[in-house]
């Protein structure tokens, strides 16, 4: 009994440990278990967020495979894996372990857990699986710690390249525009609003080509929000360019949290 609690205290470790090197947080809880125990007592466990420690049955598609603690027992022992972002397949007969929630086989509920994400098991299987517990894997380490569910992201265009580019140039050219405003400093405010105008007509250009409205709207509001700020320090009024100046940021935030969005990974991406 003390090997099997150390050895089921070592799997959260170490499935710990993975998640957050994958930028993700690990849940409250984390139920330790069997394939075997899964197997067995289904709905003690449906519903949890468990780790599963197991050995690999059987490849069944290209994003599920199955698991088996003892594949000499006879009956459904299997316990069925599907993880959406699998991209490296486990090797049948090796050990690994597997994060996600328990659930039984049903294409709905998948569906609905699983947004964006098309089930492509086979008839056979669909059949087979139907009713019987399963884990939607978040998760899938392998013997080496390598993380083979791990989500990639969708490959960014030339475009979107760019777009990127003139964004992180956005922020540092903004706050040097501030500072030529607090110091009245004429001279910084006309060269960087010149660069920031420019950013913001590139940003608008962007969403032009995607008939984004709002967002060309809101990029053409951040332009006249810079000529204002440049026109009033041309003219010494450092009160009013101040209040355009203070205009801008909000103007930023309003496009982010309506244009873009947090992949699995962490990073920050133009909704398509």
């Amino acid at each position: 009994m003390r090997t099997r609690t150390l050895v089921s205290a070592s799997v959260v470790m170490l499935v710990a440990t993975i998640m957050v090197r994958a930028q993700q947080a690990p849940p409250a809880t984390l139920v330790p278990m069997t394939a075997a125990s899964l197997a067995a007592q289904p709905d003690r466990y449906l519903g949890q967020v468990v780790a599963v420690y197991a050995t690999v049955e059987s490849l069944v598609s290209k994003t599920t495979f199955s698991v088996d603690q003892n594949p000499k027992a006879t009956g459904p022992v299997d316990i069925l894996i599907i993880a959406p972002n699998l991209n490296i397949h486990p090797k049948p007969g090796a050990y690994i372990t597997i994060v996600g929630e328990a659930m039984r086989f049903e294409a709905a509920a998948i569906a609905a857990k699983a947004k964006g994400y098309t089930l492509d098991l086979p008839a056979d299987a669909m059949a087979r699986y139907q009713g019987r517990p399963m884990v939607l894997a978040t998760s899938v380490v392998d013997g080496t710690m390598t993380e083979l569910a791990k989500f990639v992201p969708p490959p960014v265009t030339p475009e979107e390249a760019a777009f990127d580019a003139v964004m992180k140039q956005v922020n540092p050219t903004l706050g040097e525009l501030r500072k030529g405003v607090e110091a009245s400093d004429a001279a910084i405010v006309k060269a960087q609003g010149a660069k920031l105008r420019d950013l913001f007509a590139e940003t608008r250009a962007f969403f032009a080509k995607r008939s984004v409205a709002q967002a060309q709207g809101w990029a053409g509001e951040a332009v006249a929000a810079v000529e204002a700020v440049t026109k009033s320090a041309a003219a010494n009024n450092w009160t009013a360019a101040k209040e355009a100046a203070s205009t801008i940021q909000p103007m930023c935030a309003q496009c982010h949290n309506v244009f873009r969005e947090r992949l699995e990974d962490g990073s920050y991406r133009v909704k398509r």
